[in-house]
């Protein structure tokens, strides 16, 4: 059986929090909450402004130590509420860590993909041109996952 790792954020309300619980309820596995190092302080309209300018400057909160090994597990799982469209900027950073940043390096694209790549191949399948593509299944990780299996990512056995 895999070994599931499930890391959320959760802020006001507490809903990310509530999910990821629950998933672990059904699937099982290890749980992690990830905290900045300088809590969010103030009033909610206060944090949600913040918010604001941090997603808008893309800036990326210090985090508490999280006290797990990510490249340990087989599966992650990553809960985020929606900040201003897109995820908590402390999930920003849990995900441009160490671990991504030397996954990136040993994949051969040797960085991640951009929006417009994966725009591409959404048009394709969407397009005339990708109808006969159906019941398929598109890896978009520069080869991540078959180095993963075959190549410098590999873990030792």
């Amino acid at each position: 059986m895999k070994k599931l790792l499930i890391v959320y954020y959760s802020w006001s309300n507490g809903n990310t929090e509530r999910v990821a619980k629950e998933l672990q309820s059904i699937a099982g596995g290890d749980i992690l909450r990830i905290d900045t190092a300088v809590p969010y302080s103030g009033s909610y309209n206060d944090v949600v402004d913040q918010g604001q300018r941090e997603v808008e400057q893309g800036f990326e909160p210090e985090l508490k130590p999280i006290g797990v090994i990510p490249a340990d597990y087989d599966v992650i799982a990553v809960g985020t509420p929606t900040w201003w469209y897109t995820m908590a900027p402390a999930v920003l950073t849990f995900l441009r860590g160490d671990f991504y940043k030397n996954m990136f390096a040993k994949c051969p694209a040797g960085r991640p993909g951009t929006a417009d790549e994966v725009a591409n191949a959404a048009e394709l399948l969407m397009s005339d041109r990708g109808a006969f593509i159906t019941g398929s299944t598109l890896l978009m990780d520069g080869g991540a996952t078959a180095s993963y299996f075959y190549g410098p990512l590999r873990p030792e056995q």
